[in-house]
């Protein structure tokens, strides 16, 4: 007795499918880089007491801003120049409290950067609103609130805001198979073989025994997700 034929799509045609529909959703599925911050610098200040103030200075013995026990970290390099920090103080001005901090080089660079001094929790000074004196060494803030004693420790961070990107391409793509998850995955040959971010379809033949496929995109933008 004849039976009747039955038609089954072959699993290679079914994986090859599966592939051309996840290439398709993944290919533009890049989300541009959110604005972020990058931190120059951190440490933590033992504030000792000054001549005026209160924070810490190369030129007292015992508050050295050298001195990891005073200031846990006293230099950082931007934009390929080194600093090292000369004293950090926060005095008594006007009726408030201005703050200083001091470099050991011209910091003019950074008074035109878009650095920002972080004090404490809550206390946030741009460089570009500082004034500038000691030879353009040193940065200062009037009326900012700061305000610490003998004995306080206080957190202090460089940060620059990272400027967010509207690139949501990706620069490649690659597919590999396996038998199972827990399996060896190998490459495939995707075609067309020359990756395009304007191109959101890929095919690819795989061997029948494989189940799995998995796609690796690469992101034009470093700091993008998918």
């Amino acid at each position: 007795m004849t039976g009747a034929s039955v038609l089954r799509p072959s699993p290679l045609l079914l994986l090859a499918a599966a592939l051309v529909a996840l290439a398709a959703f993944v290919a533009p599925g890049a989300q541009p880089a959110q604005a972020q911050t990058t931190t120059v610098w951190s440490a933590t200040l033992t504030a000792q007491p000054l001549s005026v103030g209160v924070g810490c200075n190369t030129s007292f013995a015992g508050s050295e801003c050298s001195s990891t026990s005073v200031l846990t970290d006293n230099d950082f390099t931007y934009d390929n120049v080194s600093y090292e920090i000369t004293f950090i103080e926060a005095r008594p001005f006007g009726g408030g409290t201005s703050f200083l901090v001091s470099f050991n080089k011209d910091a003019s660079s950074l008074k035109a950067s878009p650095l920002t001094i972080r004090v404490g929790s809550s206390t946030q000074l741009a460089f570009s609103n500082a004034s500038q004196s000691n030879s353009n060494r040193t940065l200062g803030w009037a009326n900012t609130g700061v305000s610490w004693s003998a004995g306080d420790t206080v957190q202090l961070s460089l940060t620059e805001p990272r400027t967010a990107s509207s690139d949501a391409d990706l620069s490649g793509l690659t597919a590999s198979a396996s038998t199972s998850t827990s399996g060896t995955f190998s490459a495939l040959t995707l075609s067309p073989s020359t990756f395009a971010a304007a191109t959101t379809a890929y095919t690819a033949s795989v061997e029948n025994d494989r189940t799995h496929v998995k796609l690796t995109p690469t992101t034009s933008d470093s700091n993008a997700t998918v």
